[in-house]
């Protein structure tokens, strides 16, 4: 990473980052020198160097009664790191405060069904994420999910590293499927449906979200593909109870 991309990712625009470098070689200097030497006007560059002052980056001091600048110690950078970490704090904290009336807005006005798709195990590891973190915010933290023995296979290591976090979560999952992996898992309950096939896809019903894992047929890697609909969903989730209950009975 070079000095000017490290300069922007501080905050700094190109024009701060340009004036800043050359009064770090330059010393105690006037403006016309800096002006010329970043190929701006003077009142642009009076601006620049205002904004760099209020950093705290640069100073500005009168010797034989002229207006000289110069940049203080690069260690200062620390300092206006630490000032943009307080504020996203603060900014995470009142986009906390606003989130339960944002959510409510998003939800009376977000009718239409939205579908996202997901490729390979890195893509399936974000929906596994989006799972924990939809479900976890609920007051039942319940998913449903249609198992694949198949897709299991095909998650590997992304889906082990998924059960430990569901778990960690205190999440919980009603499983249907048609074989039994042998291992009893904290906070899962398997019903089995009586089928010797196992199905192609994977199912997790959560929140008003669907997500549908399968096997993408040109490389043969996991993908996903997640439908968001209130009313689809609440369907599928009433399906699957339904026939949860019915294979209670036998």
């Amino acid at each position: 990473m070079n000095v000017k991309h490290l300069l922007a990712e501080v905050g700094l625009d190109s024009k701060e980052a340009a004036v800043y470098l050359k009064l770090l070689t330059f010393g105690a200097c006037p403006v016309k020198k800096i002006s010329d030497s970043v190929n701006l006007n003077r009142i642009r560059t009076i601006s620049v160097l205002k904004n760099l002052q209020q950093l705290g980056l640069v100073i500005s001091f009168k010797r034989n009664k002229k207006d000289l600048y110069q940049a203080e110690d690069p260690k200062k950078l620390f300092d206006v790191i630490s000032q943009k970490e307080r504020g996203l704090s603060s900014t995470r904290r009142q986009v906390a405060e606003l989130m339960p009336e944002m959510r409510s807005i998003y939800a009376q006005t977000n009718t239409k069904t939205l579908t996202r798709h997901f490729e390979g195990k890195k893509g399936s590891a974000l929906v596994l994420k989006d799972i924990i973190q939809t479900v976890s915010g609920l007051s039942d933290k319940t998913y449903r999910s249609y198992s694949s023995s198949l897709i299991r296979r095909a998650l590997g290591k992304e889906l082990t590293t998924y059960v430990k976090n569901r778990i960690a979560h205190k999440v919980k999952v009603k499983i249907i499927s048609s074989f039994t992996t042998g291992d009893v898992l904290p906070l899962a309950e398997r019903r089995l449906n009586g089928s010797k096939k196992d199905p192609a896809v994977h199912i997790m019903i959560y929140g008003n979200k669907m997500a549908v894992f399968s096997i993408n047929p040109h490389d043969n890697q996991p993908q996903a593909t997640v439908i968001e609909d209130v009313g689809l969903v609440e369907s599928q989730r009433m399906i699957f109870d339904l026939f949860w209950e019915k294979l209670a009975e036998k």
